[in-house]
This record gives structure tokens, sequence and C-alpha cells, in this order.
């Protein structure tokens, strides 16, 4: 009798809880390397993203990515100011009468040469020439003129700021990244420029080095005395 009203007891004063655990999203190599040389985030941030996505939603995941590279840019960009910025790169772009110079300065040799480091110097170049070629008026003094910008005034193609796309490599790279100068070139009309670096380095269209240089050829009106 006692046995059995504690047991009456013991199960009214009891509950019963069930508890569900959803089983963890997997994350294929391939959906990972595949996110990782769209964006060039690390790998762990990558897994986050697919976790949160999906590997059938990479758009999804490369713009949350992007987002996130943003907000941890200017925190760690805020944080980094300070750091001398003795390593770097100039960059080089020319078409027709108009050059690009633009010189991007960081704290280290390694991220110097690193690809994510020569691919910012290389938007930043051909956003300089693009902007450069649209604006053209200089060409009236027929001497070559020299205009400067800066980081907030110019756009690359997907409409951001010159400052947004530093800042994002700021948290992608971990290093103080520092714009010297942006710089664009114009000879009057007729003339053509043309850049070079050393040592020779970079991409198909912006030349890349420690040094560069830039030449201004015109052909002359008189006739020479080679062929045609």
């Amino acid at each position: 009798m006692l046995a059995r009203l504690c047991t009456q007891r013991f199960l009214t004063n009891s509950s019963i809880r069930l508890f569900s655990v959803a089983a963890p999203v997997q994350v294929d190599k391939e959906s990972l390397m595949k996110l990782r040389k769209r964006t060039g985030y690390s790998y762990v941030n990558c897994r986050k993203a697919l976790v949160q996505f999906g590997p059938d939603k990479l758009d999804e995941a490369e713009k949350w990515l992007r987002e996130v590279a943003v907000k941890e840019g200017w925190a760690k960009a805020a944080k980094l100011s300070n750091r001398a910025t003795t390593q770097g790169l100039v960059g080089v772009a020319s078409a027709g009468n108009v050059a690009a110079v633009v010189e991007l300065s960081c704290e280290t040799d390694f991220v110097a040469r690193g690809a994510n480091f020569k691919e910012l110097l290389e938007q930043l170049t051909k956003s300089v020439l693009k902007h450069a070629k649209n604006n053209i008026s200089h060409q009236g003094s027929g001497k070559i003129a020299v205009a400067e910008y800066d980081l907030e005034t110019l756009k690359n193609e997907e409409g951001k700021t010159l400052r947004e796309v530093v800042t994002m490599s700021v948290g992608k790279l971990g290093e103080n990244i520092n714009p010297k100068s942006l710089k664009a070139y114009f000879a009057p009309q007729g003339a053509s420029l043309y850049g070079n670096s050393h040592p020779k380095d970079g991409t198909p269209e912006v030349n890349m080095g420690r040094f560069v240089s830039l030449i201004a050829l015109k052909r002359n009106e008189r006739p020479g005395i080679f062929p045609l």
C-alpha cells in the first residue's frame, strides 16, 4: 500500500520532456572549395556560411560573407589604422592618352606578394582608369596633366566605394592596408601613354611592381625617313 502510494505521488509530481536535436548540416568539400575560390575568405568563415545556407545557395552564402567582411573590416581597420605600412606595390594601367597609377601599401611583404593584395590593387587601378577616361578635362594645356582622387569619390563595377572595397580587404587580410595615392595622368590629344613596372609583376591589364614608369609618345607630324 505504501509502495503504491509513493509510486503514484512520484508520477504525479514529475513531468516528461522530449527534446529533438537536428542533425548538423554536412558541408561537402567541393562546395567549400568553390565558395573559398569565389570569395577568397577563410575556410572557417566559408564553412559557417555553408552551414547557414547550405551548398545549394552559394550566392546567398557569398552575400552573407561579404556583409560580415564589411562589418569585421570596419572594426579591424579602426584597430589597425596606426600600424606602419612599409611594404606594398604600385600599379599602372593605360588606355590611349590616359593612365592610372595607384600606390598601395601594407604591413608585410608576405601580404604584398599574395593574390588577394594584387587583386585589390588591380581593382583600384582599373577603377581609377575608368573614372579618368569618363572624365577627361585636361587635354587643352598641351602638357601632361595629373588628377588625384580619394577612396570616397570613386566606385568599383559593383557600385561600392573604393573605401568599402579596401575595408573589406582589411578584414580579409588582417593587416592595415593604405592606398597612399590614386592618380590619373592625361596626355595631350594625339599622344599615347604607356606604363611599365619593376620588378615585373601584375596581371594582363595592370602592371605592378615596387617602381613604375610612364612614358608619353606622339607621332611626329612631319614625314619620317622610314616607309609606312
